[in-house]
């Protein structure tokens, strides 16, 4: 037993004690004012302290470091726990003091004790640590978010799966409770997604909104729930839907419904070269140079203030380093200076690389986008068969003779097989530094062609083109592969009813968007019956600013409020009541549609107007 510190020293008034050795251990024992004031029964300042440890696993808890200290004193006492669990402290003096036991793959054990009697003897029992999950990975299919994980590294060597656990409770005496693993959680954004834990080691979180999500996952066990494990971040892109849906009534039995494709959809290739690795370029010894595409405003046009999000390029030499980079403006300022870690490339094929920054394009100045090369031998940038655009699809640097054109100067008839990846969305621009040029002057040989590739590999960019649409109604399908922008409802119920709409679009690469906006179209089978509904419902005041009072003749069980646009901006269940108020303040102005469910299941439609 050691006397590690004592945190102040006073020239003791009385000193009392000894230096003692018990089992080879020294204890040091000072008094001062304080401790005057804890006596125990039989008259002694100190106490001998006998800890008794265990843990919840059977395991011996040999190696366990004890800690008592003084919380109002100046004393700590410290030692490790032997193999069958008892730790002496054979002089301690009175006092108040935090208790703490430490094992690795256990929880701390903490706890205040009060010593003041001759002998104190504590029971403490070492839970073991709930292990949890590793090597979270995730990967995305349109809306679909696909993770899988690990068990933890200790997972199986703690015979945590199921065991019977020895509890303390009260008086110090133990019971026995069964410990089980019972699976995992998964975590999105903070909110756990599954409503039981899992037993599998992989979960899909589907149709998630166009975005960037945080996952984590948690180990579930009968006593509690483990750490979470690190969080992976997934982008999710935003599969635009059809546009401005909208429906009418043709006859008694017919609903025509009309939308607008689209808008332009999210992802757009920049790309000189023919899309096909032909060849490859280099001096087959070290050489460090810089390749770009480079477009200059009259070609960017179309691209104004959309973001550059990655780069596609075709590597092709393993001893070499590579960088993606962008530069901008007619004197190729660098801006982008990514090195690309040697475990994320696939050499002899697409490699695609996300941006750490996304570059928003303007078009009042040039922009360049491309990698450098830093090979140790070999020809490691591919390049298609051509013929090049010069100044544009074959642009080259290297610290000696800065900028020129693989054709024009080396009359070398190709493109780099290089591809920007613009994002569609809104944004700001980041500010934007020039980054240091860190490329050397090394060059061993003349810049020359590698070997003709004799399996072309064509880029792929998943294609977002419009092949189909599925319309729906009630939530439910109706029509799938539709091939139009138009359709006709012929399967209406001779009878007045509400029906609701709304289409979603399908891609070629077989992505489906999020739906359209909602229509609500109300067939009434004659004249007198929208009179007669319109008597059933009575609505003031309408037009309404504030607040607007819908009273029914029959008992209503719910009640659904849609704007022109066919977006629901409220609903409830009311439950049979007959008079309902609605604050209306935070209407935008316009017309609404109130829907109302009856008992027997149909629907009985009014409209009002809200102004401001």
């Amino acid at each position: 037993m050691k006397l590690l510190n004592l945190k102040r020293i006073l020239l003791p008034i009385i000193f009392i004690g000894s230096l003692m050795t018990t089992n080879g251990q020294v204890t040091q024992k000072i008094d001062n004012s304080n401790q005057l004031k804890h006596h125990s029964s039989s008259g002694r300042d100190y106490a001998e302290v006998v800890l008794l440890v265990s843990t919840n696993t059977g395991e011996s808890p040999q190696g366990a470091i004890a800690t008592l200290d003084q919380l109002d004193g100046d004393s700590i006492y410290t030692d490790t726990v032997p193999a069958d669990g008892m730790l002496t402290f054979p002089q301690v003096w009175n006092g108040e003091y935090q208790l703490t036991v430490t094992k690795e793959g256990y929880e701390t054990y903490n706890n205040v004790v009060l010593i003041q009697e001759e002998y104190f003897i504590q029971e403490i029992l070492l839970i073991e640590e709930l292990i949890p999950p590793e090597n979270l990975e995730a990967e995305t299919n349109c809306k679909d978010v696909y993770l899988d994980w690990t068990h933890g590294s200790r997972f199986k060597n703690s015979r945590s799966e199921n065991r019977k656990i020895p509890t303390q409770s009260g008086n110090n005496s133990r019971k026995t409770k069964q410990r089980e693993f019972l699976g995992f959680n998964v975590y999105k954004e903070g909110v756990l997604l599954n409503e039981e834990p899992l037993s599998e080691t992989e979960y899909t979180d589907e149709n998630s909104l166009g975005g960037t999500y945080g996952y984590f996952v948690t180990a579930v066990y009968s006593t509690g729930e483990s750490e979470t494990t690190d969080t992976v971040s997934v982008e999710v892109d935003f599969i635009t839907p059809p546009q401005n849906l909208e429906g009418h009534k043709i006859n008694w039995i017919e609903i025509q419904l009309e939308w607008d494709e689209p808008l332009p959809q999210q992802y757009y290739p920049l790309q000189w070269d023919d899309g096909e690795n032909y060849t490859s370029i280099g001096t087959e010894d070290e050489y460090d140079f810089s390749v770009a595409s480079r477009w200059y405003p009259e070609d960017l046009g179309d691209y104004d203030s959309m973001y550059l999000d990655k780069i596609s390029f075709y590597p092709t030499e393993e001893n070499c380093e590579y960088y993606a980079r962008v530069w901008t403006g007619s004197e190729a300022t660098l801006v982008i200076d990514q090195h690309i870690p040697q475990e994320q490339i696939y050499f002899d094929t697409w490699n695609t690389i996300e941006l750490d920054t996304e570059i928003q394009v303007n078009a009042d100045q040039d922009l360049w986008f491309g990698y450098r090369a830093n090979a140790e031998e070999g020809y490691p940038a591919g390049v298609d068969e051509g013929p090049a655009n010069p100044y544009h699809g074959d642009m080259i640097w290297d610290a000696e003779e800065g900028w020129q054109s693989l054709l024009e100067d080396y009359e070398l008839d190709h493109n780099w097989n290089i591809a920007g990846i613009l994002l569609n969305q809104e944004g700001e621009q980041v500010m934007l530094s020039e980054k240091p040029e860190t490329s050397t002057s090394v060059k061993q040989g003349t810049i020359g062609r590698g070997p003709i590739n004799p399996h072309p590999e064509s880029i792929n960019f998943d294609s977002l083109d419009v092949v189909s649409y599925n319309i729906y109604r009630d939530n439910e399908l109706l029509e799938g592969s539709w091939p139009f922008t138009t359709y006709v409802d012929d399967s209406i119920d001779l009878q007045t009813q509400d029906y609701l709409y709304y289409v979603t679009a399908e891609y070629s690469n077989g992505c489906i968007s999020v739906p359209s906006n909602e229509e609500l179209v109300t067939v009434y089978i004659n004249s007198d019956e929208k009179e007669k509904t319109d008597k059933k419902i009575q609505i003031h005041p309408n037009p309404a600013k504030e607040k607007i009072h819908l009273i029914t003749k029959n008992k209503m069980e719910s009640i659904t409020i849609y704007n022109t646009a066919g977006d629901r901006v409220y609903q409830d269940n009311i439950f049979s009541k007959t008079h309902i108020t609605l604050n209306v303040t935070k209407y935008k102005s316009g017309l609404y549609i109130a829907r109302f469910k009856t008992k027997n299941g149909k629907h009985i439609s009014t409209s009002f107007v809200v102004t401001e």
